[in-house]
């Protein structure tokens, strides 16, 4: 009988509930067939997760990351379970207080894997009232980086102290200077254009 595996990314939007049902269906549908199996693996599923672990694991696979609001201290907030949403997020990342979930997300953690190696280019942005990350998840990783890393690629930090949260500026047109600032980065980090003759 042939196995199939489905990576099943919880969360961002998506109700436990709904993956849940969706799960049940599908097996449901396997056994109904008899032909075939289903191997369900678990991953969180945020963008910055991805790119942050990423960056850790293949730094020199980046020329340049923009860090927006990234989940980073994943060990400490999770264990926090005082912070909002911490153990509503445990239905997406597990429950550190379980030894299998607390040895796997120790093993990706960005802030907890950070090693003394090159790193490309880097701009954290975070708000000082994001309520979803908070702000000094990223000013512990900009610490320790600047720390450890022995290379002199630009490493910035910048952190939204006027209105603003977890999508960034909160005025109507505020949003631009962010969009701006974060495209001015990636153009200073690109090679000069050839000289025109």
């Amino acid at each position: 009988m042939k196995t199939y595996a489905i990576i099943v990314l919880k969360g961002d939007g998506i109700g436990p509930e709904i993956i849940d049902a969706t799960l049940q269906v599908l097996e449901a549908a396997a056994k109904s067939a008899g032909t075939f199996r289903l191997d369900f693996h678990f991953h969180p599923a945020g963008a910055e997760y991805y790119r942050q672990t990423g960056v850790n694991m293949s730094p020199d696979t980046f020329h340049a990351v923009i860090a927006q609001v990234p989940f980073v201290d994943v060990m400490n907030t999770m264990l926090d379970a005082d912070l909002p949403l911490t153990t509503e997020e445990w239905i997406e990342w597990g429950n550190p207080n379980e030894k299998a979930a607390y040895d796997y997300m120790a093993s990706y953690s960005p802030y907890d894997n950070i090693r003394p190696k090159a790193y490309p280019a880097i701009l954290v942005r975070t708000s000082l009232n994001d309520s979803q990350v908070m702000y000094w998840e990223p000013a512990k990783y900009v610490a320790r980086l600047r720390a450890t890393k022995p290379d002199s690629n630009v490493l910035l930090f910048k952190i939204k102290l006027e209105p603003g949260g977890h999508g960034g500026a909160s005025g109507r047109y505020d949003k631009l200077h962010d969009v701006a600032y974060d495209y001015a980065f990636i153009l200073s980090q690109l090679p000069a254009p050839p000289a025109v003759p």
